[in-house]
């Protein structure tokens, strides 16, 4: 069975839904190959109360730093749910993100990629 995900732009851009404990909020994401773990932004983390489980040492371009990791489930714009993602805060609410979906969430599928003259479109397909 293939799940399909429209992006509104030629980016890697969807809209997640991310949720805790009955509470939940829907944000800008990105599709993100070169990133080993999913993160979500420092103020989506706030908005859902969550509470650090550890933490963790990211390594990034502009270099590394230690960030808070919570527990969280995210639902995909083709419904798919993922369920008790560890997920590092990060500062990419700067960008106008409130969640990186990283290699993590993309490898427990098949992500393909077609590029037409009306955008990017992603397929998620579920390993059986």
């Amino acid at each position: 069975m293939a799940n399909h995900c429209r992006c509104t732009s030629h980016q890697l851009k969807v809209d997640v839904e991310v949720q805790f404990a009955g509470r939940s909020c829907t944000v800008p994401a990105i599709w993100d190959t070169g990133s080993d773990v999913s993160c979500i932004s420092c103020g989506v983390a706030r908005r859902l109360g969550l509470y650090p489980t550890g933490r963790q040492t990211l390594l990034t371009p502009s270099g590394s730093s230690s960030r808070y990791v919570y527990c969280v489930d995210v639902e995909l714009p083709d419904r798919t749910k993922v369920e008790n993602l560890r997920v590092c805060d990060s500062a990419i609410g700067r960008q106008g993100l409130g969640m990186l979906i990283g290699m993590d969430v993309i490898s427990k599928g098949v992500l393909t990629m077609h590029h037409d003259e009306d955008g990017v479109w992603f397929r998620l397909q579920k390993y059986m």
